[in-house]
Parts: C-alpha cells; structure tokens; sequence
C-alpha cells in the first residue's frame, strides 16, 4: 500500500498515523539481530517503517533494500526506502529502483542527503526535487519528501524554503515527513505556511526521544532545529544520564554506565548480572535496539567459580574482560559475620581470579587483549565501617598490578580504576544528609556519573598497551 492510501484510510477511521525510522547497522555482524528490533517496533502496530540509506558506495545501501524487503514480505508492514542523490548518477539510482521494483517496495523518501567530503559528489541530480522527477520516469512509485518547520540550513529564508518545498510537491511528492522540532507552535506554524503556498500533501512531524544531551545537540547542530528555555535547563540538569531522562527502569550503576559507553563504540557485549535479570535485559533491549550492536545477558554468580566456568564455555572468546561486580558491607567490623566477609571478598575480589583466568588462555594465544578492573578510592586509604570492601579493594588493586607484569609479554593490558563517589544504587545505604556531606568533602562538588564511568573505560581501552599495571583514580579531587 502507498503511503497517502495510508493516511487516507487512517482519516476515515479517525486514527492517526505512526511510523517508525530505523538505521541499518554499521556492521555485517549486527545485521541478523534486526530482527529483534523489528518485532519490539512491530509490536506496537506502526503504519509503516521508514529505513535509512547511506552516501554513495556505503554497503549500509545493501542493507537498506535487503531490511526493507523483511519488513514488508515477514512483517506484512509497508516500508519505505530513503534514497539520497548527491552522491549517486543516474545509472546508479535506476539500478536501486529496480531492486525496489523486484522486491515489491512502492514507497521512496527522496533526499538530496548530506555532503560527504570522503565521497565525490556526482553531477545528475543537485536537489531532491530533480531526483524526485527522475523517479517519477521510472515506475510507480509512491515519492515522499522531507521538510524543515524552522528552514533547511541553506535556505536564506522561510519563504524561500517553502517555495523550494512547494517545487519538490509539484514535481511529484505525495507525502512530507518533518525534520525533528522542539515546539509544537514551530510546527503549526510551518503546517500553516504549507497550506497558505498550495501545499496539499500528508506531513508527518518527525520526533526523536531525547536520551541524552550530546546527541540532541549534535542532532541540533545538524538540522537548525531550536531548543526552548525550558527544554535547555531540562537538559542541563540531566546532562546525559539517559536513565532520569527517560525515567525509564534500565539497569542503573556502573555497569550499565560502561556498557552504554562501549555500545556506542560498536562493541559486542555479553552483559552479566547475579540476580537482576528484569533490569539486565531491558538494558539488553535497549542497547541492540539504540546502537545496533551484538548484545547478550546472562545470569551468573561470578563468585562462584563453577558458574563463571560455565558462562565462559558458552560465551568463547573474549578481547575485553571488564571486572565490575561488586557488593558492600557497612557497618563495624566486630558486628560482621565470617559469612558475610566472605562473601564481600568473594565477590570483590576472588570474583577477579575466576574470570580472569578463563579469558586469559585466549588472550596469551592471541597475543592481545585488555582486562580493567573497577576499583575504589577505599583500595588505597581505606574506610571506617568498610572494612572488607576496602580490604577487597586494596587486593584488586594488587591483583592488577602483579597480573600486568605478568602477562605484558603477552602484549596484555591490565589496569584499574579506582572510583570515588559515583551516583549509583550501590548508596542508597546513605541518606540524603549523608550523601551531601560526601558532596561537600568533593572538590568538584558533586558524585561522579555511570556515563562519565564509561568514558573512562572507553578511553582506557584505546590508550596504548604500553599503559598497564596502573591504578588510575576518579574522584572529583577527593582523595
């Protein structure tokens, strides 16, 4: 079905339109786990999928026609083909429309795309509206095109910008789908202008879900949309801690700060938890579904060597093993039972040991591999009514030094790092008078965050080997 067949049968049951954007993952790797994304956006009944393309010799292209055809032929949901031309001559473009044509797909958003510096640019089309005549000549496709409520950057001015947008309708667009927008009154505004020049066609406005701050500004930057007061001190206030932005109950902590961060890198994940599996998998979920990336979770007591011998077997070869569990006893030491030091050793540090020899074979055979440690500042001065963290603590720190010159031949990385206060479930034994005291104490003023965490982690796999045996700290200046 075409898209204004779409929106017309939707008008006359009174119901709205809702679609969905998708980008084909970068790598080959990510591309069979599509299918998980497509049943979550399915689920929720979407009119149509709109699927992503990419500058010319992108191999995202291939999968931009091959995703297109499952949602239509597996799915039974109409989808719709973004077909960029600044980089693509006519031969070219008519080869993709013919692939559409074998595969049954009817819909093509037609764009002019970005400049791509490392991409020369080809001379057939220069605007959407010429791209847009050109496919009219070769079948009977259903032509959708974009649209900017605040002008396209290169547009000198609205009305220029809603005439060029009136030339791209009158050459045969039947459907407009809106750059993002922060103020609805942006978008009546636009959808009034439409109307005034002759602009007849179905829009859709375009939303993105905010997650956090560096993506919104970069998106920002790169479509000349605007953000409303209101909107900026919302984002000044939760930066890019995507869990109060969303308010969502994704696994919180450390971990799920570093996973986000190496996600965003292209990292394959296995994530592992001992009892949190409703969290662990949301976080699972979203990873794959955001960032396109490899992602499984597994239950496992990594205190217990049988179970991590077991979770290794299944999950193979590993390049990076971050050492992140962890669990806390406050309280003084003459209160402490035998068993509940054991079990902070246990999970602190003898934790280290059982999976650390597992991914080494590996690694020492390879000739290459990067092993962090998570630590505390507590590993270095200690603290009162923690004692077994602390004492924990101080062992991984000596664990990581001695096992980096251990394994440096073998061109292996080991390091730690040792955090202050970071802003996580693993405090909520302190009250708020308690936490702001801690504030007080910190030069910087505040607790550290997950995400900063993680781009810490992120940065310390991209050092050199050459940096290893190091315990690195991040405390605000605390300590």
């Amino acid at each position: 079905m075409k898209i204004p067949q779409i929106f017309e049968a939707k008008k006359k049951e009174g119901k709205p339109v809702l679609s969905f954007e998708i980008f084909p993952p970068k790598k080959e790797a990510a591309l069979q786990n599509i299918d998980e994304t497509l049943s979550l956006l399915c689920d929720l009944h979407p009119d149509f999928i709109s699927v992503t393309f990419g500058a010319g010799g992108s191999t995202a292209n291939n999968k931009t026609v091959e995703i297109a055809r499952k949602i239509k032929n597996e799915y039974g949901i109409e989808p719709i083909v973004h077909l960029t031309c600044l980089h693509y001559n006519k031969d070219e473009i008519r080869s993709i429309l013919d692939q559409l044509k074998e595969a049954g797909i009817e819909n093509v958003l037609a764009l002019r795309g970005d400049m791509n510096p490392n991409i020369p640019v080809k001379h057939d089309f220069h605007y959407a509206n010429e791209l847009v005549e050109y496919i009219k000549t070769q079948g009977d496709f259903s032509i959708s095109g974009g649209c900017y409520p605040e002008k396209h950057l290169e547009a000198p001015d609205a009305i220029t910008d809603i005439r060029n947008l009136k030339r791209k309708v009158d050459a045969g667009v039947d459907h407009l789908v809106s750059q993002l927008f922060f103020d609805n009154e942006v978008f009546y505004d636009f959808y009034e202008k439409t109307r005034i020049a002759g602009i007849d066609v179905p829009i859709d406005a375009g939303v993105m879900p905010v997650t956090n701050r560096a993506q919104i500004e970069r998106m920002v930057t790169m479509c000349g949309a605007t953000l409303p007061v209101k909107f900026q001190k919302i984002l000044h206030k939760y930066e890019n801690n995507k869990e109060a932005l969303l308010d969502a109950g994704a696994a919180r902590g450390i971990g799920a700060g570093i996973a986000i961060a190496l996600a965003k890198e292209g990292y394959d994940l296995i994530l592992v938890c001992r009892k949190s599996m409703e969290r662990l998998n949301a976080l699972q979920k979203e990873i794959e579904l955001t960032y396109g990336v490899r992602c499984e979770a597994y239950q496992c007591d990594v205190s217990d060597p049988e179970e991590v011998e077991k979770l290794f077997s299944i999950c193979g070869e590993v390049d990076v093993l971050i050492n992140n569990a962890a669990i806390s006893y406050v309280g003084l030491l003459t209160d402490m039972s035998v068993l509940e030091w054991q079990q902070v050793i246990n999970t602190n540090l003898n934790a280290l040991f059982y999976t650390s020899r597992q991914v080494l074979p590996g690694m020492i055979h390879r000739k290459s591999g990067k092993i962090i440690n998570v630590s505390s500042v507590w590993g270095a001065v200690g603290a009162s009514m923690e004692v077994a963290y602390s004492a924990a603590k101080g062992g991984v720190n000596a664990f990581t030094r001695a096992l980096a010159k251990e394994v440096a031949p073998s061109h292996i990385q080991v390091n730690a790092i040792a955090f202050g206060v970071i802003d996580t479930e693993m405090n909520a034994c302190f009250t708020e008078e308690e936490k702001q005291a801690l504030v007080e104490e910190i030069p910087a003023d505040r607790m550290g965050t997950a995400q900063e965490a993680g781009e810490l982690v992120v940065k310390l796999l991209e050092s050199p080997d050459y940096l290893t045996g190091q315990v690195i700290t991040m405390d605000g200046g605390w300590i």
